[in-house]
């Protein structure tokens, strides 16, 4: 195997002998420059990639962004629609108070009403009865003495015939 080698060391210097060295140094700049052809085709490969990939991660992050700030927004409608119901619901309770409040003194006055003209109606009909009773007592009283009276007188003159 070292033989081997030894030779193949021995072939390539007699090749590289016979060939000019302008000819050796055209190889090697070609050579070099396809190496770096090479290396400079994979680095911008690997660039593209690394950009995709962030590209990738800015758009995933643009779309995440997007989405917690349309939550966020969603949380601030409800919560403005939740003040705004919570609002119009005291102002309902308020009016509903009110209107519970004339009603219930409309119910209060309208009953002293009603107890005033019944009370007013009472003491008309008590007085008319009191009246009438009046007359009727005036009247027995008066029937009473007439009797009495002319009891007496029919005594009197049944005393004075006899």
């Amino acid at each position: 195997m070292i033989r081997k080698t030894k030779v193949k060391i021995r072939e390539t210097d007699e090749s590289t002998k016979s060939v000019s060295s302008k000819h050796l140094r055209k190889l090697w700049n070609q050579a070099g420059i396809r190496n770096v052809q090479y290396w400079l085709r994979r680095w911008a490969q690997n660039s593209r990639e690394v950009k995709a990939k962030q590209n990738g991660a800015a758009l995933i992050l643009k779309k995440v962004r997007r989405r917690l700030i349309r939550i966020a927004f969603d949380r601030y409608r409800r919560k403005v629609g939740e003040t705004r119901q919570d609002k119009y619901n005291e102002a309902r309770i308020v009016d509903v108070k009110r209107r519970l409040a004339f009603r219930t003194k409309k119910r209060i006055y309208n009953a002293i009403k009603s107890f005033a003209g019944n009370h007013h109606n009472a003491t008309n009909f008590l007085r008319a009865l009191l009246r009438s009773l009046e007359k009727r007592n005036k009247a027995a009283a008066l029937s009473k003495w007439a009797k009495f009276r002319h009891a007496k007188i029919d005594e009197k003159l049944k005393n004075e015939q006899n």
